[in-house]
């Protein structure tokens, strides 16, 4: 969508990373550049609230300047794998136990999202990584990264939304009629 991420390396280990900026024709949006300031906060207190989770982690967020304007970036956990329609595509179904085992950890990562007052409102198959290099992966954590809280915003049971956040195919009924998005939603 609006945003481009770029593969980087952090610090004196030269650690791979994940540079998530606005693309350039999108830097002038107020609102998309709160939301990925936004997105940032969020990830950083689902990473600091319910650490080794299935979130994806965040290192740093900050503001670069470009052109007499400041833009927000994310700096995330480098995920090396497909995302898991890719995984899917190239290795056919999940064995059940790999299956049982993602959807178990996924389950437990909205249901902390949720715990949080938030939803994450773009759950999608584009948006689960697999964690490819077993040695990458911290000892003990998911094989599967919940990625992109970009459409993530807390929620309001009152609250009609303002915009229709998502991907078409994986919209709750409540979504495609502009209510507020749910736990239920995801």
């Amino acid at each position: 969508g609006t945003g481009t991420i770029f593969l980087a390396r952090k610090g004196k280990d030269r650690r791979r990373c994940a540079l998530k900026v606005l693309r350039p024709e999108f830097r002038s949006s107020a609102s998309l550049s709160e939301g990925l300031v936004r997105e940032g906060e969020i990830i950083r207190q689902l990473n600091e609230n319910y650490p080794g989770q299935v979130f994806i982690t965040l290192f740093d967020q900050g503001v670069f300047h470009d052109s007499g304007t400041d833009h927000p970036y994310l700096v995330l956990e480098y995920v090396e794998g497909p995302n898991l329609r890719n995984y899917v595509r190239q290795h056919g179904a999940l064995e059940p136990f790999t299956a049982i085992s993602a959807a178990r950890d996924l389950a437990d990562g909205l249901s902390r999202v949720h715990e949080s007052g938030f939803v994450h409102g773009d759950i999608s198959p584009e948006n689960v990584m697999w964690v490819a290099n077993a040695a990458l992966r911290r000892a003990g954590e998911p094989r599967f990264r919940l990625i992109d809280f970009g459409d993530s915003r807390k929620f309001d049971l009152d609250v009609r939304a303002e915009e229709i956040a998502g991907k078409p195919a994986f919209l709750s009924p409540e979504q495609t009629t502009g209510a507020a998005a749910t736990p239920a939603s995801d």
